[in-house]
């Protein structure tokens, strides 16, 4: 269920997710992505977990948890100050797809969507980790927290040459994660004031 969720997120596939989008440039919609592994293409996302879920018990000893990490969604994004730019996009998305390639190995994407008309560019790729034996592995390759903050300075140094650089760590701007649920009650208040302003004329 997560997964599809994640899935139907990425993709806007769902009614509140398309709606929770900020679509402030929807000009530029028709340069957003969306890949999918063949696999999931032809089975379903139900489908292709259930059967690495499968796998893993079978080639391990312990069977997984209900509650375990089978999969995992990256974020990758830069400042709405940087000017459109089809090349710059094809370089950071190769800056990009190149250092998951590098860095986590036994990460197997299972699809990528790209999203241009939003505040900021940004993609998301989803995808499980497994090792050679086909055992799910997500905590082995993405480690904690402390792990997971040193792979933004890393990639923010991968992509330096594009004249990026590494934003202000929360640690020093005291920022606090806005939940999913916090988020889209925000949007609601926004979309209800936007209807309220255009209802009166304004």
């Amino acid at each position: 269920g997560r997964a599809k969720g994640s899935f139907a997120r990425s993709w806007r596939h769902l009614e509140r997710h398309t709606q929770s989008a900020q679509i402030s440039h929807p000009e530029l919609s028709q340069y957003n992505m969306y890949k999918v592994h063949p696999k999931v293409a032809q089975n379903g996302i139900k489908k292709v977990i259930g059967d690495i879920i499968e796998q893993h018990n079978q080639a391990s000893t312990k069977k997984l948890r209900s509650d375990a990490s089978i999969g995992c969604e990256m974020l990758f994004s830069y400042s709405p100050h940087v000017p459109f730019s089809l090349p710059f996009i094809a370089q950071y998305e190769k800056a990009m797809l190149d250092y998951i390639k590098a860095e986590f190995p036994d990460f197997k994407m299972l699809s990528i969507a790209r999203h241009c008309d939003e505040n900021s560019i940004h993609w998301h790729v989803v995808g499980v980790c497994l090792d050679n034996e086909k055992k799910i592995c997500t905590k082995k390759v993405l480690g904690g927290p402390p792990e997971m903050r040193q792979h933004q300075d890393n990639f923010a140094a991968r992509v330096a040459h594009l004249g990026l650089r590494r934003g202000i760590s929360k640690s020093i701007t005291k920022r606090r994660h806005t939940t999913k649920t916090e988020w889209e009650r925000r949007k609601e208040i926004e979309r209800q004031a936007q209807k309220a302003l255009d209802e009166i004329g304004l």
